[in-house]
């Protein structure tokens, strides 16, 4: 991804700060784990996506939340879950 593109999704998150939780179960302000959640970016059909950061170390992320819990979207949230984590990986 070019720099202009990481710039318009950084735009697009920083608008969305601001904005209530409307249909996310989390409101922001609340903390799980290390994480507070900062704004609700999105919804589909199993999950929902939130923008958080680190309480103690001021990190951002995203946070996915399963809402729709079956045996199928669990196993294919953990493929996704070690695909990411496989992709943040630095290159040797």
């Amino acid at each position: 991804m070019n720099g202009d593109g990481i710039d318009s999704i950084k735009r697009w998150l920083d608008a969305r700060v601001g904005e209530s939780v409307p249909r996310g179960k989390l409101a922001r302000g609340t903390v799980v784990g290390e994480w507070r959640i900062e704004a609700f970016l999105g919804a589909g059909l199993s999950a929902e996506v939130y923008r958080v950061r680190n309480v103690r170390f001021g990190y951002e992320g995203a946070l996915k939340l399963l809402v729709n819990q079956t045996r199928n979207l669990n196993a294919r949230f953990f493929a996704e879950s070690d695909a990411i984590r496989f992709l943040s990986l630095p290159a040797l």
